[in-house]
């Protein structure tokens, strides 16, 4: 699904868009070739054709041109919850969660809703912890890991919001090969164990923070979220088709012509059984 973005995802785009910019005082520090690059971008989200690569790249000019690597975390130190987070009924969905538990599975089922499209997350429960890590699939993404920073920094903001500010991770693993690592500042807004490693993105929670209770649960607020998220949910499906969104796996792959049917059923996490019967039903 890398390429097709929805009305929520263009959304989405444009409030991350506007807040680097206004925070990183873009407008003045960028060459002209890059405020050109930014302008098109914008045009591309007005005109509501702009894909999560195109943003990408552009956004990765800016964060290398700027050396605003960190960005993401210079944010949580000094942001409020509200601040924070985006505003809209998906999130006081997430928010309204009876716990992290049911908060994080939540925000998994209803990917679409709140991750990019290429993005996913995958949870481990083991013994005393559970993990929490990312995965991109074999989508490229120019930038990775200012998508991590955004994931789980956002993730810790929303979880303190669920079930208290005490809540904390209890370590947070970073790629091996990552670059411009800031741990002083990410240590101004957790106090996780922060290490490196030969793996994804990670965070380790501990069991009993994750099965945490959300005291200020309402069940009738509750309901009317999940009425909204459903509505929501009709709406994307009725955005594109599935031929669409093949159509923009196909393209936005560095190699066009050797997708198989698999690659895109895996991105599109449906059984290749389910993939086929799917595009009859649409005479492709």
């Amino acid at each position: 699904m890398s390429g097709i973005l929805s009305h929520i995802d263009v959304a989405a785009i444009k409030h991350d868009l506007e807040h680097f910019v206004s925070a990183t005082n873009a407008r003045e520090r960028l060459t002209p070739e890059s405020l050109e690059l930014l302008a098109g971008c914008e045009r591309e989200i007005e005109s509501g054709s702009v894909t999560e690569l195109s943003y990408e790249r552009v956004l990765k000019v800016m964060i290398d041109e700027l050396d605003e690597h960190m960005i993401i975390w210079k944010r949580a130190a000094i942001s409020r919850a509200s601040d924070f987070l985006h505003l809209g009924l998906q999130y006081l969905y997430l928010l309204t969660a009876p716990d992290l538990k049911t908060c994080l599975s939540d925000i998994i089922s209803l990917q679409a809703l709140y991750l990019p499209p290429s993005y996913h997350l995958k949870v481990v429960e083991q013994e005393e912890t559970v993990e929490l890590s990312v995965d991109y699939g074999s989508f490229a993404s120019p930038i990775p890991y200012f998508k991590d920073d955004v994931v789980m920094a956002l993730g810790l903001f929303i979880f303190r919001e669920v079930v208290g500010d005490d809540f904390d991770y209890l370590v947070m693993k970073f790629p091996d090969d990552r670059l411009h690592l800031d741990e002083t500042l990410i240590s101004q807004v957790t106090s996780a164990e922060l290490t490196q490693h030969q793996g994804p993105m990670t965070v380790v929670m501990t069991k009993s923070d994750y099965l945490s209770t959300n005291k200020f649960y309402n069940e009738t607020i509750r309901a009317s979220a999940a009425t909204a998220v459903a509505d929501m949910q009709r709406e994307l499906q009725k955005d594109s088709t599935l031929t669409d969104k093949v159509a923009a796996i196909i393209q936005e792959s560095e190699r066009p012509a050797a997708v198989t049917m698999e690659q895109a059923a895996e991105k599109l996490n449906k059984s290749v059984s389910t993939f086929r019967r799917n595009l009859n039903e649409e005479h492709t």
